[in-house]
């Protein structure tokens, strides 16, 4: 049977699975098609299977480390770190989140300005994402588990189904033969693909938010279900995406995705614009993910500072936020210096960061079990 727990600030680990589907899926459906094929080609499906896999590896080795705290991660950056290296660890997970938000606010504002609301101020569309994902991602973590199970599947199912419609429409020219790409671009473009799966740093910080009352197992079934959930949706996206767009056509925009909601058409024509509902939906996905990555934003700078109250700091990111994107940037250049941040110094730092704290951790255990 499945538990779940309510105004005791835990989660279930099924609210988990749920919320790293979110997570994930909000930003990796619009970058994979784009972005495996410019890597790989039509090898892209091969990739896209290796990414998902990475992901898988990297998820189980978070959860390996998580396991091995014994208070919350912050906490235990505060008790073996001390003061200074809490800082200074704190402030390479700030620049991480900090830097992601500008990506995420500054590629949803211009995805909904060029399909849902072109005649909409850039800095309207830009308010009213800030305004939800902060009111979000100021309720407790158990508050938004909630909310997401609530929409799971009034997203998902829609969403799936919508895609599974344009299978009888690919061409299968555009997706063959295979193959025909070298080892190093295909584990590149992999390893990129397992970038867009960054979410997954999350069970580091979620662990104490997560009931004890399920067995280890149990949550670790669980994430892999997750990954393979969003494996599954990136693949079939995949599939429609370049086999009704072509490898040309799929590279001509960051989120080719959308461009393939416009084509496909439910039967019985009562729907005209399925792709305004699709995206509708798919929103509702977006402001999970800004108002997980604004929350930790704002606990993390709290343990390094020792704030009190987390609502200074969650109004001071809002400005600094809003300031930082209200110009339109130019969203490939931010792409591309986004994508190369995480490849070289964010991911790297999601593994090597846990390590360096728990084997400091084990040191003064030792040390202080010896004296």
């Amino acid at each position: 049977m499945r538990k779940t727990f309510t105004n005791n600030s835990k989660i279930s680990t099924d609210q988990l699975k749920k919320i790293l589907v979110f997570d994930i899926l909000s930003v990796s459906i619009l970058l994979i098609p784009n972005l495996a094929i410019q890597g790989a080609g039509k090898d892209g499906l091969l990739a896209l299977v290796l990414g998902t896999a990475g992901a898988v590896a990297y998820a189980l080795l978070l959860l390996f480390l998580s396991n091995r705290l014994t208070t919350d991660y912050m906490s235990q950056c505060q008790e073996s770190l001390g003061k200074v290296g809490t800082f200074l660890m704190g402030s390479c997970y700030v620049i991480k989140f900090f830097f992601s938000c500008v990506f995420l606010l500054t590629l949803f504002t211009n995805i909904i300005h060029e399909t849902i609301l072109p005649n909409t101020n850039h800095k309207i569309i830009l308010l009213f994402l800030f305004l939800v994902s902060i009111y979000y991602g100021a309720k407790q973590f158990e508050v938004r588990a909630r909310l997401v199970e609530l929409l799971y599947f009034i997203i998902l199912v829609p969403l799936f189904l919508l895609f599974a419609l344009g299978i009888y429409k690919i061409n299968p020219t555009n997706l063959t033969p295979l193959a025909t790409t070298g080892a190093v671009p295909l584990f590149k473009t992999g390893y990129f693909i397992l970038l867009t799966y960054s979410a997954l740093e999350m069970l580091l910080f979620t662990a104490p938010s997560v009931s004890d009352r399920e067995d280890k197992s149990v949550k670790r079934r669980k994430v892999i279900t997750a990954i393979l959930t969003c494996g599954i949706f990136n693949l079939l996206i995949f599939l429609v995406v370049v086999g009704l767009l072509g490898p040309y056509g799929t590279t001509r925009k960051i989120w080719s995705t959308i461009s393939v909601m416009q084509m496909i058409e439910i039967p019985g024509g009562f729907v005209h614009r399925q792709d305004a509902i699709m995206l509708a939906l798919w929103m509702c996905g977006i402001f999970t993910i800004l108002s997980t990555m604004i929350y930790y934003l704002c606990f993390i700078t709290k343990s390094m500072i020792r704030c009190r109250r987390q609502k200074y700091i969650l109004w001071f990111y809002t400005v600094i936020l809003f300031l930082c994107t209200m110009k339109p940037l130019p969203l490939e250049t931010l792409y591309t210096y986004y994508g190369k941040y995480l490849a070289f110094i964010g991911f790297p730092q999601s593994i090597l960061l846990p390590i360096f704290l728990i084997l400091i951790s084990s040191v003064k255990k030792k040390k202080g079990t010896a004296s």
